[in-house]
């Protein structure tokens, strides 16, 4: 028999039930999730915790020269990486990975409970002096400026429904991205950047 095989389903046999023995935090875990995964648990039953995780070659790359990281990781460290999955409530990734690899963030390779996934977005942009007008005046000119939005959003496990929070023009200046003659009319026209605005986003898989 492949020893290779036999100790993976070795390991599969003692995972089971590890992930509701982890959240009851009554009684030590069988070995070696243990010495694994037991310091996780130095806190008081309930206390927040945060895992940061990052797969990367040997010389120190977390993709090729093109960008590709399917799969970086070997086998046994993507199944570790599922195992923390089953024991946190959450995964937070940021809203690039989301829109480049849509991760699927799931437990598909381990046993235990789906976490929820959360995205965040946040943007800002510094715009020096910019000059928004034709004739040079000094209305003209439009003063240096930081414009920030941000956004985070909730998904439920199999992204059943999801809500989310956001603000944009968080700082509520008043921007002219740019100004344009009428015709026939000695007037101009601006385009003007929305004010703040903020709000909550909901929505449901049928």
């Amino acid at each position: 028999m492949d020893s290779r095989a036999d100790t993976g389903a070795n390991l599969a046999n003692s995972w089971a039930g590890v992930p509701e023995a982890f959240r009851a935090g009554t009684q030590p875990l069988p070995e070696p999730w243990e010495a694994l995964f037991g310091p996780l648990r130095q806190g008081q039953p309930g206390e927040m915790f945060v895992v940061g995780q990052i797969g990367q070659s040997l010389d120190g790359r977390v993709a090729t020269e093109t960008g590709h990281s399917h799969y970086i990781n070997g086998p046994e460290a993507l199944a570790h990486l599922h195992r923390l999955r089953a024991l946190v409530d959450a995964v937070v990734i940021g809203i690039g990975t989301a829109l480049a690899d849509d991760p699927q963030l799931t437990v598909r390779r381990v046993t235990g409970p789906q976490p929820a996934r959360v995205v965040i977005d946040a943007r800002g942009h510094y715009q020096t002096t910019t000059l928004t007008g034709l004739e040079f005046l000094p209305v003209e000119y439009q003063p240096a400026h930081w414009l920030a939005d941000a956004a985070v959003t909730f998904y439920a496990p199999q992204r059943r429904f999801y809500v989310g929070a956001f603000i944009n023009n968080a700082f509520n200046k008043t921007v002219v991205s740019s100004t344009f003659p009428t015709p026939f009319s000695l007037f101009e026209m601006g385009n003007l950047r929305p004010p703040r605005t903020y709000g909550i986003r909901a929505g449901v898989k049928f």
